[in-house]
């Protein structure tokens, strides 16, 4: 019986990459598996690459893997899935939060955007606290 004793382990860079996509609100794991989400990036995709989908909102994160990508089409399998237990976890409210408002843009990241007239206060933040954290120092410069 011959045994199975790899001779020349490889660098996880060297076989994958793995790349990061946050998943707009409305959006689920279902739409990450489809085909055509993907297409648009495929030419860049290799066999298994893998992305990492996060949720805008937290509510779930996935692994998922490429088992084929070749011209426009990818075919991608779920390694494991995460789901946050009832939905999405927010800060409590404050209320002089109210006129503002934190987003997601694929590209330029977390934004603080003013309700009232849509004035982006800050962006290129690369999580929402600290979106959250530059809105709270905001808040404060404005009340001194």
């Amino acid at each position: 019986m011959s045994k199975n004793r790899p001779t020349r382990l490889m660098r996880a860079e060297e076989v994958f990459t793995e790349y990061c996509h946050v998943l707009p609100d409305g959006y689920g794991i279902d739409d990450a598996l489809k085909s055509e989400t993907w297409e648009h990036v495929a030419k860049q995709l290799r066999r298994y690459d893998r992305i990492r989908v996060i949720a805008e909102d937290g509510s779930f994160e996935a692994m998922l893997t490429v088992i084929v990508a070749e011209g426009m089409f990818v075919k991608l399998v779920e390694l494991y899935r995460w789901e946050l237990e009832g939905g999405t976890v927010e800060a409590p409210k404050d209320d002089r939060m109210q006129g503002f408002e934190i987003k997601h843009h694929p590209t330029l990241r977390w934004r603080v955007i003013r309700k009232g007239d849509g004035q982006v206060l800050k962006e290129g933040l690369l999580e929402r606290s600290a979106a959250n954290d530059w809105l709270n120092e905001h808040l404060k410069t404005i009340a001194a």
